[in-house]
């Protein structure tokens, strides 16, 4: 079942790109929105997330982690079909809202389920950490083929043909994901609680663990840092430069080129990070988010002030390479702490901590971007983001005390 999950990282990888490469350049293009409304769009997102994320956990936990996975994706690729068809201000913000449900199903139950199945796999011995990491590396891979899928999609018949097609796509990951993928790890006869009993349990054994308490704060900071970059460094480079054209190809190809970078370069660095830590090791995890989360200030931070063309390119794609080899790590050092009948609801947490960080976060870059513009904005998510390193030093010192 392991190859089975790296097949679905791939396909959902893929079709998350194909959307995803152009999909604030439509909200920029199609539907005309200004910075401080590309912002709110992400946030909206953000509360939908936040509102959602840990009961559709415990539901993955107390009936079906491959179905909420399915569930998932056929909700994504509703909201991505309604954006398309609907290219307009009410809908775009509903679709948002919408996304943000389906999110919530998928993150946590995923990688519950792959979890669960390791030991009914033709590899039971697998470390479900490095098992995350070559998912994520199959899933950047993808993401370049998805990316470059819709380049031609884009120019034959538009940004509205991606949000559509890419929608369908989702629909018949969910088909895959409900009939594609056994569920031998989970008994739904051992996770028959009351919804708000596994929701407690799931919350005090997080606060007896001083570890999991400070990733969750980790996540808070890197939610309020993030939505700045995220939603307006697009908009910034725009601002600053006009994109030369290229080729015989349409002007938005240049978006695919930058994703791609940064996709190919993660994958790699990824693939050397999996030789270099051991992923049951809690402390050279920590170790290494340390050091990618001051790299990622410091991306941040040169990306808002630089003025050359290529300059910008480079950090631009530095920093979110950096930023893709976070989440696979992250969620391999959450998962050493979670129990395996909470797994999904704990994760979730993780999850609802980031976006509740990334609605403040939001709210913060739109209003500074409104005042002063957007590369002040985002200079403001470098600023942000430096409360997280004294926090993962401490839950490093944690993770070392945990396992000595």
């Amino acid at each position: 079942m392991i190859k089975r999950y790296l097949i679905l990282r791939g396909l959902e990888g893929g079709f998350w790109s194909f959307v995803w490469t152009f999909h604030i350049i439509f909200h920029i293009k199609a539907v005309g929105l200004p910075p401080e409304w590309l912002v709110l769009m992400g946030t909206l997102y953000e509360v939908s997330i936040l509102t959602c994320e840990v009961p559709t956990g415990v539901v993955a936990d107390l009936v079906s982690r491959r179905l909420s996975v399915a569930i998932g994706f056929a909700v994504a690729g509703c909201a991505f079909i309604l954006e398309g068809l609907l290219p307009f201000l009410i809908p775009v913000a509903l679709a948002q809202i919408v996304l943000g449900i389906g999110e919530t199903f998928i993150s946590g139950a995923r990688e519950a389920w792959i979890t669960d199945e390791i030991a009914h796999s033709e590899n039971p011995d697998a470390v479900p950490g490095e098992i995350f990491a070559r998912g994520a590396q199959i899933d950047m891979v993808s993401r370049v083929v998805g990316t470059w899928a819709a380049v031609p999609v884009v120019g034959h018949f538009g940004l509205g043909a991606v949000m559509i097609v890419g929608g369908a796509c989702f629909l018949a990951l969910a088909v895959f994901a409900r009939y594609g993928l056994s569920e031998k790890g989970f008994h739904r006869g051992d996770h028959e609680r009351h919804f708000w009993a596994s929701f407690r349990e799931g919350w005090s054994y997080v606060q007896m663990r001083t570890v999991l308490v400070a990733i969750l704060f980790v996540s808070i900071i890197y939610g309020l840092a993030s939505e700045g970059f995220d939603r307006l460094s697009h908009q910034s480079i725009l601002e600053r430069f006009e994109l030369p054209p290229l080729n015989g190809l349409p002007a938005d190809s240049w978006w695919a080129i930058f994703a791609s970078g940064s996709l190919l370069a993660a994958a790699c660095a990824l693939a050397v990070l999996r030789r270099m830590i051991d992923f049951r090791d809690a402390a050279q995890l920590s170790r290494m988010l340390l050091i990618l989360t001051l790299l990622v200030v410091c991306g941040v931070a040169v990306f808002s002030q630089l003025m050359a063309f290529a300059g910008v390119v480079g950090v631009f794609v530095f920093t979110r390479t950096m930023r893709r080899c976070i989440g696979p790590m992250l969620t391999a050092w959450i998962n050493l702490y979670a129990p395996a009948n909470q797994r999904a609801t704990i994760l979730s947490f993780e999850g609802q901590a980031h976006s509740f960080g990334e609605i403040f976060g939001g709210l913060t870059a739109s209003g500074i971007a409104r005042a002063f513009g957007t590369r002040w904005a985002i200079l403001a998510s470098a600023v942000m983001l430096l409360p997280s390193l004294p926090l993962l030093v401490r839950a490093r010192a944690a993770a070392r005390e945990h396992r000595d």
